[in-house]
């Protein structure tokens, strides 16, 4: 292993060490307080730092490879010096070559465009990366596909071309470069609507949340899958039951009982109208991108906290809800106090074990108003203050504001929800589409209103695979 490597391992596994055992002191001292205020800038510093050694290792291994091939070096010139060329990761891919490559180049490719992207959020290119990783070790054929439209529809020139038909949506044709020309016609094949453009990838809301910091945390926390189908499958199990046997006894049959639990990706649009006047005179189709992910989240809020799961996503309360023995009652029905801090305590107790120590909190902002003012005495124990950019925690579990939860105390309202989201999954439909309308009429006289229109969609599902594994406080 390369010396800087080994030395930048030490380090962050030291600092993840020091970092969980200072989260874990009840009332820290002055000094451990401050300690917890820098070491996670250290620790994420020296995570980035370990990230890029490990890419220049294997680049270096890569160009060391490809130089020992006879194939990669030019003869005739004695002992004159080798060179290298790097090409570029979307060299030769329009949409027929790319679909015949194997999935590991295409991911290849795919990592090494989001690594060499410029102009974005290190957050955005983590998270793509994260994307395509992440599916690629869950997937057999789904990395192809997801990496696949990332190289078709995130090259700079596909970028540029994208951004001709915001500003110039009935003339961009003619203003294209042949690059951008040849890019826009290679993405254009993997868009299934017709008129629709495929977002840059980068650009694309449905493959990244690009705020970290709104009222809607499922994102961050629950379970995120991506595909190309219109359903995620997947197998479930209760488990498998161990025994104590007798000497030359027959052993039970602990077969596991199989589900498949499946998620339907919903389809979810946005419309935005402007007069002739305001998209010649303003930037508005530059901001498009940016209006719409904020749309989407808005609405993904809602459907993610209580989606009925009828041509929307299922939301986390009405999965959990529906279960009778997941919900828990409240001590003075209708209520909830400064008084109730037993209901508190009831809904994390409520969680099975097997999935407490993963749990995280989920309320509007104005139950944990009540919930802050339960704690008389500031006891680190109940509810405490990480700072550092760090969720607060309630009974030692990381606590998140969903705006979309109830916040009217009355009888019926389900106010506070805790468990392990991991077993709440978004499924993401990869790949939305922008659809230019270049007039708008009148739905009473059929006249033109002097409007032009773009149409935003995207199709996403979620659903909670084991309703069992969270416990919701219904007044």
């Amino acid at each position: 292993m390369n010396k800087r490597i080994e030395e930048l391992s030490t380090t962050v596994d030291s600092l993840r060490t020091e970092m969980l055992a200072l989260a874990d002191v009840e009332s820290p001292t002055d000094e451990q307080a401050t300690r917890s205020e820098t070491i996670v800038a250290e620790y994420d510093e020296a995570v980035s730092s370990l990230a890029s050694a490990r890419a220049l290792e294997e680049k270096a291994a890569a160009v060391r490879t490809a130089a020992a091939d006879p194939a990669n070096r030019e003869s005739g010139f004695g002992g004159a010096p080798e060179v290298m060329f790097k090409r570029s990761p979307f060299e030769g891919a329009d949409s027929g070559t790319v679909k015949r490559m194997e999935a590991s180049e295409v991911a290849s490719r795919a990592l090494t465009a989001i690594e060499s992207a410029t102009g974005y959020s290190s957050d955005w290119q983590e998270r793509a990366t994260r994307l395509i990783e992440n599916s690629a070790e869950v997937h057999v054929t789904t990395p192809t596909e997801v990496a696949r439209h990332a190289l078709l529809t995130g090259s700079p020139a596909y970028h540029r071309a994208f951004l001709k038909v915001l500003q110039y949506p009935m003339d961009f044709h003619s203003m294209l470069e042949p690059e951008e020309a040849a890019a826009f016609r290679a993405a254009l094949s993997t868009t299934a609507a017709n008129g629709g453009y495929a977002i840059p990838f980068l650009l694309d809301p449905t493959v990244i949340l690009s705020n970290t910091g709104a009222a809607n945390p499922f994102r961050q926390i629950s379970r995120i899958e991506t595909g190309v189908s219109n359903k995620w499958n997947g197998i479930s199990s209760a488990g498998v039951t161990a025994e104590w046997k007798t000497e030359n006894g027959t052993a039970a049959d602990a077969s596991p009982t199989l589900a498949q639990p499946s998620v339907t990706a919903y389809l979810a649009d946005a419309f935005v109208a402007a007069s002739f006047e305001v998209l010649e005179d303003t930037a508005l189709a530059n901001s498009l991108p940016a209006l719409f992910a904020d749309a989407k989240d808005r609405l993904e809020d809602a459907a993610f906290a209580t989606g009925t799961g009828s041509g929307q996503p299922k939301g986390i309360v009405t999965a959990v809800t529906a279960v009778t023995a997941s919900r828990v009652s409240p001590t003075t029905g209708g209520t909830f106090t400064t008084a109730s801090r037993a209901d508190v305590d009831a809904v994390i107790e409520g969680v099975p074990p097997r999935f407490r120590s993963k749990s995280s909190w989920i309320a509007n902002y104005s139950t944990y108003g009540i919930v802050r003012r339960m704690d008389q005495n500031g006891g680190s124990s109940f509810w405490a203050n990480l700072g550092a950019n760090q969720p607060n925690e309630l009974l030692g579990r990381p606590q998140y504001e969903a705006y979309s939860m109830a916040s009217t105390i009355t009888t019926g309202s389900n106010i506070l929800l805790a468990g392990d989201f991991s077993q709440f999954l978004i499924f993401d439909r990869i790949g939305s589409t922008m659809e230019y309308i270049p007039n708008t009429f009148d739905t009473t006289s059929g006249r033109p209103l002097g409007q032009r229109g773009w149409f935003y969609n995207w199709r996403v599902g979620s659903d909670a695979l084991v309703p069992g594994a969270f416990r919701v406080l219904k007044l």
